[in-house]
C-alpha cells in the first residue's frame, strides 16, 4: 500500500547564488515565509472586513470603487451602486437592545451575501447602513437586484422581532459622475425611499 504523507501548503523565497566565478554551480535557499504569510493576510483580512457582520468595510468599498470608476472611463462598462438602510433600526435598539440590533445586522449581512453575485461587493457604509457595488450593471438590471435583496429581507425571520425591512436607493455611474457624485444621487434616491413610506426601492 503507498503511503503518502499530505502535509499542508507552505510559502517559500528562493535566493539562486552562483558559488564560484564560473557561474556553473549554484546554491539555492529556501526560506518558509508561510508564518508570515498567513499573518499578512490576516492583517489585509482585518483591514477591509467589518468585525460583526464579517463582510467588506467601507475602506474597502472606497478603494473598490475608486477601481470601478477608472475602469469606467477607460472601458465605459456600466456599473451601479445601492445604499441600503435598514427601517426603523433605532426602534429595534431601544426596544430589544443593542445585541439584538446586532443579530439584526448579521441577519441582514448573511442573507444578502448569499445572494449577491461573486462579482458584487457588499459592504458595512456604517451604522444600519449597507453598500452593495453592481460590476458590468445597468440602472434597470439594479432596480431588479435591489428589489429582490428588498423583498429577502422583509421575510428574515428572528426570535421575538416582527418583520425586518430595508429602504433602497439605486444610481448608475454616468460620464459626468466621480465616487461622490454617484453616493449622492444613491443617498437622494434612498431618503426619498424613506419618505416614500420605506420598504421601497428608488432609483435615479
Amino acid at each position: 500500500m503507498l503511503d503518502i504523507y499530505i502535509s499542508e501548503p507552505r510559502v517559500f523565497t528562493i535566493q539562486i547564488s552562483p558559488l564560484n566565478t564560473d557561474e556553473k554551480t549554484y546554491a539555492i535557499t529556501f526560506t518558509d515565509i508561510t508564518d508570515i504569510k498567513l499573518e499578512s493576510q490576516q492583517y489585509y483580512h482585518d483591514a477591509t472586513h467589518d468585525i460583526l457582520t464579517k463582510i467588506y468595510n467601507r475602506a474597502y468599498y472606497l478603494d473598490k470603487i475608486t477601481s470601478q470608476v477608472e475602469q469606467f472611463k477607460r472601458h465605459k462598462i456600466a456599473f451601479c451602486i445601492i445604499l441600503i438602510d435598514i427601517d426603523y433600526f433605532k426602534v429595534f435598539n431601544d426596544k430589544y437592545g443593542h445585541i439584538k440590533g446586532d443579530e439584526i445586522l448579521i441577519a441582514l449581512s448573511s442573507t444578502i451575501s448569499k445572494s449577491a453575485r461573486k462579482s458584487d461587493t457588499f459592504a458595512r457604509w456604517g451604522g444600519e447602513e449597507f453598500i452593495i457595488l453592481l460590476e458590468n450593471t445597468t440602472i434597470k438590471k439594479a432596480e431588479l437586484i435591489a428589489e429582490n435583496f428588498r423583498k429577502l429581507i422583509e421575510n428574515i425571520e428572528l426570535d421575538d422581532i416582527e418583520k425586518i425591512t430595508a429602504s433602497f436607493g439605486v444610481t448608475q455611474f454616468g460620464d459626468k459622475d466621480d465616487e461622490n457624485s454617484i453616493l449622492k444621487r444613491a443617498d437622494k434616491a434612498l431618503y426619498e425611499a424613506k419618505e416614500s413610506g420605506r420598504n421601497a426601492v428608488v432609483s435615479k
